[in-house]
């Protein structure tokens, strides 16, 4: 397992698939990770399966639940940002405010974002910003999270000038 992600971190994407296949025969790929590869390297379809199959198996209840935060992604990646609504809103019904609050609330701002939602992304977006997330159950650090919330600022920012330009 541990090999597996190494050679993900690494960029060495035989090596890791060799070593996904080796866990598969033995019944202990974990379908998110090998989830996160597929997105890694650009197999959106592939990701979006193994995410899937992946939201069958839970880590706990007070931990990110990974597929929840990537699969809106990947419902955006493929022009359909309201299912990544649906699915980030899931995610906080479920979850509540324990770990994974914080990304499943930056999915869902970055869902109506690309939705066209600018209001109701501000809200979920100043949800994730306020939010203290633990990182718990999960690769994803407290560095890429605050990355993550200036991005999507940045872009909401954006869209807003936009839709004043685009109205006035």
């Amino acid at each position: 397992h541990y090999m597996a992600i190494l050679h993900s971190y690494l960029k060495h994407y035989d090596s890791c698939e060799y070593y996904y296949q080796v866990l598969r025969q033995g019944g202990m790929m974990s379908q998110n990770n090998y989830g996160s590869l597929q997105l890694e390297i650009g197999k959106f379809a592939e990701a979006a399966y193994y995410y899937r199959l992946a939201k069958n198996y839970t880590t706990g209840p007070k931990s990110l639940q990974e597929p929840y935060y990537y699969l809106p992604m990947l419902s955006i990646f493929a022009g359909n940002a309201q299912e990544g609504i649906v699915t980030a809103k899931e995610a906080i019904q479920k979850s509540g405010s324990t770990p994974g609050y914080g990304w499943y609330n930056l999915a869902l701002a970055r869902s109506y974002l690309y939705n066209g939602q600018l209001d109701s992304a501000s809200v979920a977006l100043n949800k994730a910003a306020q939010f203290k997330e633990i990182h718990i159950g999960t690769t994803l650090t407290q560095e890429q999270y605050v990355f993550t919330v200036q991005l999507l600022k940045l872009n909401l920012l954006d869209r807003q000038i936009a839709q004043i330009k685009f109205t006035d």
